[in-house]
This record gives structure tokens, sequence and C-alpha cells, in this order.
């Protein structure tokens, strides 16, 4: 711990050195020490002035938090080896809007009739809501989560959900958000234990969603958390995502916390260098 001195208030100690010195004076000894209990003690020989006792409090305890550590994380997936194309199309995407648009643009191998994109009735999906649902025509119209997962038993899923629940309550996530997105996840694994598990973070705040940029992180650390409790892999897009600004960059931005084309095709690139299925390095030719 530090000096005594250093935690007594600027006059209490100037009093107490004035008194430190009369005493010297008549002969008698001095000296300070910090007992370990939050006290001071000055002591002096004079027989008026013996030994002082001065609160002066202990250095605060850092506080505990829950609040995972973003680049220790062993959620988060590294950067890695191009794995191909041939690795997008191992993936399932149940999506709110903010990437649904990879069915109607095309964007997967399988083009507009692809049925690895799916969402909820009218092209969104909020975690906390009471009806959550997804719709799927493949599979007869509504159904939940863990049915849809149990059906179509997907070897990589990637969950693209938050916007939804950030924009209607953008000033602070839903109280129940986390460990509705946590139960979520459970009923995945439950229902298909064989597949691999993404959580992909919201994008960064942008003006055509209004959602800051600061919300959208407390979002991501929500959604990391999840992906921490229930050992499923975080995909950050955010920060590839973001300006200078900290905002979404322009040409990513297709309005209301959606992907443009470009956008799209950015996160299927960052999907294949971040991959849960780390690629070998080709192996160097062999010489003669």
């Amino acid at each position: 711990m530090t000096s005594a001195y250093k935690k007594i208030p600027a006059l209490l100690l100037a009093s107490l050195l004035l008194a430190s010195s009369l005493a010297g004076c008549g002969g008698g000894s001095q000296s300070d020490t910090d007992n370990g209990t939050g006290t001071a003690e000055v002591t002096t020989g004079n027989h008026y002035l013996s030994t002082i006792h001065i609160d002066i409090g202990t250095e605060p305890e850092a506080p505990e938090t829950d609040a995972p550590q973003d680049d220790e994380s062993g959620a988060r997936l590294p950067l890695t080896l191009d794995a191909g194309a041939e690795y997008i199309d191992k993936f399932t995407f149940i999506c709110d809007f903010q990437i649904y648009g990879l069915k109607p643009h095309g964007m997967l191998s399988a083009g507009q009739k692809t049925d690895a994109v799916i969402t909820g009735r009218g092209g969104s999906f909020s975690v906390t809501s009471e009806n959550a649902a997804l719709y799927s025509a493949e599979y007869g119209g509504e159904l939940t989560v863990s049915d849809f997962v149990q059906r179509k038993k997907p070897e990589y899923l990637l969950l693209s959900l938050g916007a939804q629940d950030a924009a209607v309550s953008p000033d602070a996530p839903p109280s129940d958000f986390r460990q509705k997105y946590v139960d979520l996840i459970k009923s995945v694994k439950e229902s298909s234990p064989d597949t691999t598990v993404i959580c992909m973070s919201v994008l960064p705040g942008s003006m055509s969603s209004g959602v800051s940029i600061y919300d959208a992180e407390r979002y991501n650390t929500l959604i990391l958390s999840a992906a921490e409790e229930t050992g499923t892999y975080y995909l950050d897009i955010a920060s590839a995502f973001a300006a200078s600004d900290g905002y979404l960059r322009a040409d990513c931005d297709g309005g209301s916390s959606r992907l443009s084309t470009t956008g799209l095709k950015k996160l299927l690139d960052l999907m294949r260098t971040h991959c849960a299925e780390p690629q070998e390095p080709d192996p160097p030719p062999e010489t003669e």
C-alpha cells in the first residue's frame, strides 16, 4: 500500500507535521506507519502527542463484472485461410432483416431459389417476441426454431439476430434479451447436436436504422456473452463493417439495418476467412 502521507488531506497532514516537528525539538522521535487497517499512525516521543490514528481508507477494489473481454474471448472466430465457396454452401441462415437479402439478391449458389435462408413471416424475426416463429414454405408454414433445425439438420447454422430487437428497443436491450438468446441456442443444440452454431453480431449503428454505435455495442456484448455461455462461435461483423467514424460503412448500408449487395458479398468473404473449420495451408511443392 502507498505511504500514509499520500492518503491524508493536505491541511491535516501539515498540522501533523508541525506537531511532529515541535516534538522533535524536544528530543522526541517520530514515525509514520500504515498499519494495513485503513488508518495511519503518526507517533512522536513528545508526552503531549503520542500516537494519532487517522482513517485514511483503503484502495477501492475493482468492481466485479460479467462483461466478456472481447479480445480474449474463445468464442470469437479468428482470421483463417479462405475456406472457399464450398464452406458457404454448408450453411443455413436464420436471420432477421439484416442479411435476408442473401435470398432475393441470389447471393448463394442456389440463387433466389435457395432454401438456406429463413426468417419470420414478414421478413424478420425477434429474439424476445413471445410468438417468435420462422416461416418456411418447404416445411408447411410457421414453425419454431427448434422444429426447423430438427428437420433441416444443417451442418452449419449462422444466427443473424438482434437487429429487430434493436429497432424496437434501440435505447436499451430488453432485460430478457440475453437469456432468450441463450435459450434459443440451447434449443438448436438439443434439436440438432451435430450442427455448428455461429452467432453473428448486429451491424454497427447507422443513421438509416436509428440505432446508435453505443447501443449496437451493447447488443453485441450480450450476443458474445450468450455465445460464450453456450460454447458456440461469434462472428464479429460490426468491426469489419464500421467506417472511421464508427457507423456502418455507406457502401454496405442498404437502409434500415439491411446490408447492401456490396455488404452481403463482404459478409460472405468474411465468413470464408473467419471459419469454424480452419483450413490447413497447402503443402509446399515437392522438389526433385
